[in-house]
């Protein structure tokens, strides 16, 4: 998925200034709640614990039969073909395989299934379609989060490893959250947006489900042994919810308070396309 136009445009202008130590360089994108390391083309999350997310720096695109949408290349060989396709435009000869005009150009994948003999038929092979930039054929880009945050809401979840029943994380409920917030101040205060009055709110989820279960903490041994013997005179179904509360309440499973004191720490406070790979 594509970064922000805003967010794109900051890691545009770091790539192609000179830096005394371009190893060192770490950006922050998506409203603060992210960092991209430029250059390891990594981007990571600040607030919570997730696996990095590749970045690319991308010109151009492809997309196969079974493609719903426009995949980037990798860097390399996106060079590769950019220096092909600079070759044709001044020369104005045409690669009859590859580039057959600026407007069409295909790349012809060989079948992966080989004949009798080990070998790939050429008639086998069946062609993406490719171009170069960014189009209306794309995904639409979104203009970027403004920097000023007026409220911050922290959001927990209830029982279990899921938030809904799409069975998502509670990052990508939070997302949500926060998308129709942006939504409601275009719609509903658009001057007062424009005129610097107001700011928008920003959603953090608050992950206790991973910090709470596993064999550091010991809860889960503990559940075992709990609901192997159910608290006396009360109901099965009563005894495991005053477990879970009692559980969830030790100061030593809180979550929040290292959340907080990240968000302070902060940089951003309260008061050509790059693109994501996710999975």
């Amino acid at each position: 998925m594509p970064f922000s136009i805003l967010d794109s445009a900051k890691l545009e202008e770091a790539y192609n200034s000179v830096l005394p130590d371009p190893e060192s360089v770490v950006l922050s994108t998506d409203g603060g709640r992210y960092d991209v390391y430029l250059y390891d083309r990594v981007r990571k999350a600040v607030y919570w614990e997730e696996e990095p997310s590749e970045v690319r720096r991308c010109v151009w695109f492809y997309k196969g039969d079974k493609d719903s949408r426009f995949i980037p290349y990798t860097e390399d060989f996106s060079d590769k073909l950019e220096a092909e396709y600079k070759r044709a435009v001044t020369t104005n000869q045409w690669h009859r395989r590859l580039m057959h005009n600026p407007k069409v150009i295909v790349q012809f994948q060989p079948s992966p299934t080989p004949d009798e003999w080990g070998t790939i038929q050429d008639g086998q092979a069946r062609p993406r379609v490719v171009k170069r930039g960014i189009d209306d054929d794309h995904d639409e880009i979104p203009d970027g989060e403004m920097s000023q945050v007026d409220h911050l809401v922290f959001m927990v979840h209830g029982i279990g490893p899921v938030c809904d029943l799409r069975f998502r994380s509670m990052v990508e409920c939070v997302d949500d959250f926060r998308s129709v917030s942006l939504k409601l101040l275009q719609t509903h205060f658009k001057k007062s947006l424009e005129e610097r009055k107001v700011g928008r709110v920003e959603f953090l989820p608050v992950h206790w489900h991973s910090s709470l279960h596993g064999d550091a903490t010991g809860v889960d041994s503990f559940h075992s042994r709990s609901r192997s013997s159910e608290l006396p005179g009360l109901p099965a179904h009563w005894s495991r919810h005053l477990l879970f509360c009692c559980r969830t309440n030790m100061s030593q499973f809180s979550h929040t308070g290292s959340t907080v004191r990240r968000c302070r720490t902060s940089r951003s406070g309260c008061h050509s396309a790059f693109w994501i790979l996710q999975n």
